[in-house]
């Protein structure tokens, strides 16, 4: 472990060097002797890291010694330590994107390291997290071959310095840090597959297939899953697999199943791992940039398990300026032990807590609450507080919206196939922020799905509010919709989440319902999403 942890720390100085050198480049003397040949030491160093880093991984592992500091892990085997990574991504290297892949690569490798040193024996990755693919050009020379995840490679023993792809880097440098520091790790990257129109009349006429890929490793290092992604937002890069795929594995820390961002708002291959597959828990990595007033990443998250009663590890991209923030462990019926949303300050946090190995039926009581481990590590890299939250806004003025103005009503707000019946008290005589009930069906011109609405939103003058100090006693929000699928939320200042413990969800067939009494925090929102897949258009 020590070898492994001093090749961490001199390889963060010597990238820290090389940039910040760069920073100070033009101030330098042309005759600054001591300037230069530090420079191109370091530079040489840098060229070389990987295979030093192979050479001291490979010493590790021959000569018996362990790189997790916590190799006992324990406690209850009917419970899992998980760990979601969300991650501020390393972009300023923009005309060297083997640099900016590397750069971020061991940033992953550190945060392996300290998942594990926490007793972690699973890690997730978020979307786009080592490198980002505007086109197919960008996407062709850094996406990797990865092999057939049928648990007959390891690529970090089973590739040599003669087989191993060349193409392979982050293939193998994962297989190794899963494998060195005995720990699962899912991360997403690019796939590029050859093939030719002479034998595939599908081909891309750049002659290779390009999937965003989510790809799971156990803690030997072995390869075990490999999942593409079917619903793509925007990628121009990628190509869609022909079909869905539905991607599960079982392991001794329960049985995976596998999304990445926008497939979490598709019936497949989600209700399909969830109902046919009947998985644990649902390995998720997300670049999602949040969309007020309804679909912040964390809300999506958090309604997913308690609308489909399953775990999810679920792991975002921070890039707060770009509205992406949003990473969480989520248990199955509950929502989250653990989850980060934080809009004031970005920066990576990594998050780590144990959940049970297998999903609870939805009306098993969990004894072991209050004696979960929970962990949030931040600032791995360094903090940028100088960023500001910037999400998406759906216009108040496309919803049909009905202020509040009584301090106990019920109202009722109807549009096309959405219906949504809102009673409410407020706990003092009079508002001090704006309230709307919103109700809306529509198709999103964008991306042609058919979604739906319903919501009580506090608001400002001109936008959405984040924070209020109103309370209210009794709310009770009912939507009906075309479709039986829902998402339920309840938030707070800052979008933060209201514990599920303190509110009621109720969904029969095409009708949901939130409800809670005597709510002691204040409310910036109570919402309901729905998808009616079947009303979709062609995009």
């Amino acid at each position: 472990m020590v070898c492994l942890n001093h090749y961490l720390i001199i390889e963060n100085s010597m990238f820290k060097n090389l940039y910040l050198s760069s920073l100070y480049k033009n101030s330098a003397s042309s005759n600054d002797t001591i300037y230069l040949l530090i420079t191109r030491l370091v530079k040489f160093l840098i060229m070389f890291r990987f295979v030093f880093f192979l050479v001291v991984v490979t010493f590790c592992l021959l000569y018996g010694i362990s790189p997790s500091f916590d190799n006992a892990r324990k406690r209850d085997n009917s419970t899992l330590r998980a760990a979601v990574y969300e991650y501020r991504r390393f972009t300023n290297l923009t005309d060297n994107q083997l640099g900016v892949k590397q750069v971020n690569l061991r940033a992953y490798a550190k945060a392996i390291q300290v998942a594990s040193h926490n007793g972690a024996e699973i890690i997730v990755f978020p979307e786009s997290g080592l490198f980002s693919a505007s086109n197919r050009h960008i996407a062709s020379l850094n996406y990797e071959y990865i092999p057939e995840a049928n648990g007959s490679i390891t690529p970090c023993i089973d590739w040599d310095q003669e087989s191993s792809p060349s193409s392979s880097q982050i293939v193998h440098t994962l297989s190794c840090l899963a494998r060195g520091f005995k720990i699962y790790v899912a991360a997403i990257l690019g796939e590029k597959i050859e093939c030719s129109l002479l034998s595939d009349p599908d081909c891309p006429e750049d002659g290779h297939y390009l999937y965003n890929t989510q790809i799971l490793f156990d803690s030997t290092g072995k390869l075990i899953a490999k999942y593409h992604k079917t619903h793509l937002f925007f990628e121009p890069a990628n190509n869609i697999p022909k079909d869905p795929e539905i991607v599960t594995v079982s392991t001794p820390l329960g049985k995976f199943g596998f999304l990445i961002c926008f497939d979490i708002h598709f019936e497949q291959p989600a209700l399909s791992l969830i109902y046919d597959e009947a998985v644990d828990t649902i390995l998720f990595g997300a670049h999602w940039i949040d969309e007020l007033p309804f679909l912040n990443a964390h809300r999506v998250q958090s309604g997913f398990t308690i609308e489909h009663n399953v775990n999810l590890l679920a792991a975002g991209v921070n890039d707060l300026v770009n509205g992406a923030l949003g990473s969480g462990i989520y248990v199955a019926g509950e929502g989250p032990i653990v989850y980060t949303a934080d809009v004031k300050k970005s920066g990576s946090r990594l998050l780590i807590a144990d959940i049970p190995k297998s999903r609870k039926t939805p009306n098993e009581e969990d004894s072991e609450t209050e004696s979960r481990f929970i962990k949030v590590i931040e600032h791995l890299d360094e903090p940028d507080e100088a960023s500001t939250y910037v999400p998406w806004e759906l216009a108040l003025d496309i919803f049909n919206h009905t202020v509040l103005t009584h301090q106990s009503d019920n109202i009722v707000s109807c549009t096309e196939t959405v219906c949504c019946e809102l009673s409410y008290s407020l706990t003092k005589p009079s508002f001090t922020s704006t309230y709307y009930l919103l109700a809306k069906r529509w198709i999103r011109p964008t991306t042609k799905i058919c979604e739906q609405f319903c919501g009580l939103v506090a608001y400002n003058q001109t936008d959405y509010a984040y924070t209020t100090t109103d309370q209210f006693s009794y709310v009770k929000l009912t939507g009906t919709f075309a479709g039986n699928l829902s998402i339920p939320s309840v938030v707070t200042n800052n979008f933060e989440l209201i514990a599920k413990s303190k509110w009621n969800y109720v969904h029969k067939d095409n009708v949901a319902s939130i409800s809670f009494e005597k709510l002691d925090q204040p409310l910036v929102g109570v919402t309901l999403y729905s998808r009616n897949e079947k009303d979709d258009q062609q995009l």
